[in-house]
């Protein structure tokens, strides 16, 4: 699988109004685990912001995944960056 899968996208991390329909939302804790036993890199993706972003990367992840934090934002350029340097 390693030579087909570069990475998994998990989520939704948080509640996400991007994709209102989701199921299960995952929380940190369980994201971790997730990282920990996973054989590929991990992004996550789901209702991450500016707020939350900071306990998401502790889990480990290889990356983050936002749309709403960035597309809703007065100053997507600005949020953007604050989102980078949080990580």
């Amino acid at each position: 699988y390693r030579d087909v899968i570069d990475y998994v996208a998990m989520g939704p991390v948080f509640k996400t109004s991007t994709k209102p329909d989701a199921k299960k939302i995952l929380g940190v804790a369980r994201l971790q685990e997730i990282v920990q036993h996973c054989p590929v890199p991990v992004v996550a993706i789901g209702g991450i912001s500016l707020d939350t972003v900071t306990s998401v990367g502790k889990t480990g992840v290889s990356g983050i995944s936002v749309c709403s934090a960035i597309i809703d934002s007065i100053d997507p350029a600005l949020s953007a960056t604050r989102l980078l340097k949080s990580i």
